[in-house]
């Protein structure tokens, strides 16, 4: 005799052959998944529905009959669809209509309106839906779209005055804040009154202008290339909608802050050049020979082959090092000054050194006791020295480098 748990009840039955009940038990098995997951998807609908949560329960129901509407075990879905359907719509209704007894709040309403119509489009193409019984689903739908576009115009309306008397205020962030509100309008109504002439002040008044220059105290030319390449703000990820970044000051802005990266000294490391010779004496591998006995016959292993023995000579000579080297130290100093305040509020000091340096080698002797680094200098050789004007510009890669974490770090 065997039996199953069936969901909390014991059944039992003959046991058949052993083929026949491993098959049974897996079609229950499939039977019972089946039944789980279809109890699973009722029960979240309805702990949806009992807890209020209408559009919860609207898209479970709808994603289970988009399905298969007309599948008996789907039967449950239409009721419980048709009751979130019924309490939804009385819900926002009975909000939209609290809402214009208090003459406030033109978005809610708009998104209320907005959200009607969007649960009537995902239940309309399902219907019409019927019962086992035969007897049809009730849903009673409704045109919102009058009272939408007049929710649509208030919302914007609202917004739009809203953004006004924020503009009023004449402050950077009431600037910033009337921007967003009037974007919004924008994408409610498109060129609705004067909102893109507004658009353009709000995000010009409400942007921090920061000029961005360079001072050299050293006497030190700064190639024009270096300039251009540290004031290349694109290159620096410092996108900000509300912060804009000039290197040339331009008449008609007001610039909110300052920044100056200015160089304090630039200090050129001259040319060196530094020989040194070293006296190698190695012992090296100078090929083989074969292992004998005592009579001079050749050994061999149990593969039948001679057996090898390296032989090692003493090799020498001498390698003359050659090491060509300049240097420069770049120290500077990043100000913020507030031009309201007429003040520098944050400093930051600023320093790169960079090294040039080449080697070479020459060689006398037996080439066999070089290593392969030895050997790779040898296929080197003196090149001319870099003038101050490249030596700058190759430390401004690590210059900009710093430069850029600064402005990151402390971004206005």
């Amino acid at each position: 005799m065997g039996f199953f748990y069936y969901f909390g009840t014991l059944i039992t039955f003959k046991e058949p052959s052993n083929t026949n009940f491993r098959l049974m038990k897996k079609l229950f098995l499939l039977i019972s998944i089946s039944f789980f997951i279809a109890c699973s998807g009722i029960k979240r609908t309805q702990k949806a529905l009992y807890s209020g949560d209408y559009s919860e329960a609207i898209d479970i129901a709808v994603g289970k009959l988009q399905k298969d509407k007309n599948k008996k075990n789907n039967e449950e879905y239409i009721y419980l669809l048709q009751d979130a359907f019924k309490k939804f719509t009385e819900e926002k209704k009975q909000e939209i209509n609290h809402l214009r007894k208090e003459n406030a709040n033109a978005e809610k309403i708009y998104r209320n309106y907005t959200q009607l119509t969007h649960v009537q489009r995902q239940i309309k193409p399902l219907l019409p839906l019927h019962f086992q019984s035969g007897k049809e689903a009730k849903f009673k739908l409704k045109n919102y779209s009058d009272e939408l576009i007049t929710a649509k115009n208030n919302y914007a309306e609202d917004l739009y005055y809203s953004a006004e008397s924020d503009i009023n205020r004449a402050n950077k962030l009431d600037y910033r804040k009337a921007y967003d509100k009037l974007n919004k309008v924008s994408q409610l109504k498109p060129n609705y009154k004067n909102t893109t002439q507004l658009l353009e002040d709000a995000q010009f008044y409400g942007t921090d202008f920061v000029f961005v220059g360079l001072e050299n105290q050293t006497n030190q030319i700064i190639p024009r290339r270096l300039e251009q390449d540290l004031l290349n703000f694109d290159t620096y990820g410092l996108d900000d909608r509300w912060t804009v970044f000039h290197d040339i000051k331009q008449d008609q802005i007001n610039y909110n802050y300052e920044i100056y990266l200015d160089f304090k000294t630039i200090s050129i490391i001259p040319e060196r050049i530094v020989q040194k010779e070293v006296h190698l004496e190695r012992e090296i591998k100078d090929g083989y020979t074969y292992k004998k006995n005592r009579n001079g016959d050749y050994i061999l292993d149990e593969d039948g082959h001679k057996i090898k023995i390296d032989q090692y000579i003493t090799a020498s000579g001498d390698l003359l090092q050659t090491e060509q080297s300049k240097g420069i130290q770049v120290v500077a100093l990043v100000e913020y000054f507030n031009t309201k305040e007429n003040r520098v509020y944050q400093k930051f000091p600023l320093k790169t050194t960079f090294v040039f340096g080449n080697q070479y080698a020459r060689f006398r002797g037996n080439k066999k006791v070089l290593t392969t680094e030895e050997r790779q200098l040898l296929s080197l050789h003196s090149v001319p020295f870099p003038s101050n004007e490249q030596m700058l510009l190759d430390a401004g890669n690590d210059l900009k480098y710093k430069f850029s974490e600064i402005l990151k770090r402390n971004h206005l």
